[in-house]
């Protein structure tokens, strides 16, 4: 079903309205929505109708605290609100409701009683007119609401529709989850089911236990690190039916074709219920380079389809120069409050290498820690589940600060003062010298058994807190994006404004002589060359995230990276 748009003095949407915020990333889809608030993610709702949700919290859209400074202050926080819809051909005699799926917390910091998200309406007096609420609680499933449009006042050509959430502004708290928002004429009440198949979970990884590694690791040992099979979550919404369904792998260093798993069958895809996709390993392709990317993408064709954009998902594994346990989203934070407690983070390795430091992602949950100082350690050997005595410390860099990137994902990097040697296995993490929580991003989708511990009454324990913490060691190579933030003990330069609509422009680099923007799978988009002015057009490419290379004259490359509007 396509959204259609019709001219007039508003340049209107009309009927019928449906988003599952599965076609978008970060920002919502600007031909559906006016503002960029919400976060448009595929991780942080627990079991959600289809892929990708629409997340309310105390952040905006460059994931930065609305209020730092009022930890237990409540107000408006992140809002979402429609492009104008003409409904001035209709009236209440046609029935039109809105419906939509919400849930509370998922799998992040859950509101409370006193927090709620609220539904307005744009009526004819060019007021807003809240028709819907709810208040807040501990998470629970998805639940579909149903609002009719229902008065006289709401048909007009300027029509809109917004959801407003009231908790704490300071961080990644109080947190609702927006998904498959429908609006349309001759519904009812009762009209909650939806004739559509589709993923409703990103792909698992190629390896394990990590979620990306070093290509040199991976190939001193794929046996061990190669997982047994990959698989993805579907969902079907309506009655039982026959299902289609295929991926193929391509080898993004050369394009070729890994493998191409034809159309094959579920016969049936069982009435309202999830069905995982669970294939076999494959052979990994070798490469004379130093990294590899893999994109796998996975297909649904099923008819009638109510949706389309929901049938297709991908996945880039990635072998390049760090460890990763995490996915790259972080649902809430961790931290300790004791001074002088530690953390350490273990990781494996299947041949000696050189670790030259840390990309790490702080987020701001309930209290900005950027003022607070710690530790950064290495060890190789902690003694698990002994005494802090029975230890071997590798390095230590002191008097670190916590520091946020300038856009939602992106790590920052530290880099070790000294390179150390690592083997076998490694401990990375921090010492604290506050009380204060350092809130280090926390993802709750992927769990490790074995490899987070921590130490506050001098003995090193296991955490009992799921997820994997956002730290990612880098060895042996040169650095290299998408978590590319600047290294705050190498050159500072910025990129701005981030997020944009148009230009991108720079400053404190030397002169640039190309410019190289690829996509979040790592495709190159646009590039340009003999760069005569510090910006460049990017008003040409689909709201989204993206990284943008600047190559100096000297051959030195730096990259960030920016959400397009």
């Amino acid at each position: 079903m396509v959204q259609q748009r019709i001219s007039s003095v508003l340049d209107t949407l009309i009927l019928p309205f449906t988003d599952d915020f599965s076609a978008s990333q970060v920002t919502p889809d600007k031909n559906l929505w006016t503002d960029r608030f919400v976060f448009v993610n595929t991780d942080m709702a627990d079991g959600p109708p289809t892929l990708g949700v629409a997340t309310f919290d105390g952040l905006d859209e460059k994931g930065d605290a609305y209020d730092i400074f009022s930890p237990t202050g409540s107000g408006l926080a992140d809002r979402l609100s429609s492009q104008a819809i003409n409904l001035s051909a209709d009236d209440p005699a046609d029935s039109v409701y809105l419906s939509f799926f919400v849930q509370p917390a998922g799998f992040c910091d859950p509101p409370e009683s006193n927090d709620s998200l609220s539904l307005e309406f744009f009526a004819s007096d060019s007021l807003w007119k809240r028709v819907w609420s709810i208040t807040g609680s501990s998470n629970r499933a998805f639940q579909q609401f149903m609002v009719p449009v229902a008065e006289t006042q709401f048909f007009h050509e300027g029509f809109r529709m917004r959801w407003s959430s009231y908790g704490n502004r300071t961080g990644n708290v109080d947190v609702w989850h927006l998904d498959y928002v429908r609006l349309n004429r001759n519904r009812s009440a009762i009209d909650t089911g939806i004739t559509d198949v589709g993923f409703k979970s990103r792909p698992s990884s190629l390896v394990t236990p990590y979620q990306e590694m070093p290509w040199k690791q991976y190939a001193a040992d794929s046996a061990r690190f190669k997982a047994a099979n990959h698989k993805v979550v579907a969902r079907n919404l309506g009655a039982a039916r026959n299902v289609g369904y295929k991926f193929t792998t391509v080898n993004r260093n050369n394009n070729s074709t890994v493998i191409d798993v034809g159309i094959q069958n579920i016969s049936p895809f069982p009435e309202n219920s999830d069905f995982t996709f669970n294939f076999p390993s494959f052979p990994i392709p070798q490469t004379s380079t130093d990294s590899l990317e893999l994109e796998t993408t996975y297909r649904l064709q099923n008819a009638p389809d109510f949706w389309a954009n929901n049938d297709t998902v991908r996945r880039t594994q990635r072998f390049w120069n760090h460890f990763a346990y995490d996915d790259g989203t972080a649902e809430t934070g961790y931290g300790l409050n004791t001074i002088g407690g530690s953390v350490a983070y273990k990781f494996y390795t299947a041949t000696p290498d050189t670790l030259r430091g840390l990309w790490m992602y702080f987020t701001q949950a309930a209290e900005n820690a950027a003022l607070e100082l710690f530790n950064l350690k290495v060890w190789a050997f902690i003694g698990e589940g002994s005494f802090t005595g029975n230890e071997s410390v590798l390095t230590q860099q002191p008097l670190q600060r916590p520091r946020y990137a300038d856009s939602i994902g992106q790590f920052v990097f530290y880099a070790l003062d000294t390179p150390v040697l690592v083997r076998d296995s490694f401990y990375v993490g921090w010492q604290q010298l506050t009380q204060r929580l350092l809130n280090i991003g926390l993802d709750r989708n992927n769990q490790v058994a074995g490899v987070k511990w921590f130490n506050t009454l001098g003995q090193w324990n296991p955490s009992a807190i799921n997820g994997s913490w956002m730290i990612r060691p880098v060895l042996a190579t040169e650095l290299r994006f998408p978590t590319s933030v600047t290294n705050h003990k190498e050159h500072f330069w910025q990129l701005y404004p981030n997020p944009t609509d148009g230009w991108l422009r720079w400053s404190g680099l030397e002169t640039v002589n190309r410019v190289e923007v690829k996509d979040i799978q790592g495709r190159l988009i646009m590039q340009q060359h003999d760069v005569l002015v510090n910006q460049v057009d990017v008003s040409a490419l689909h709201p989204g995230l993206y990284f943008i290379t600047l190559q100096s004259q000297s051959g030195r490359s730096y990259t960030k990276r920016f959400i397009r509007h």
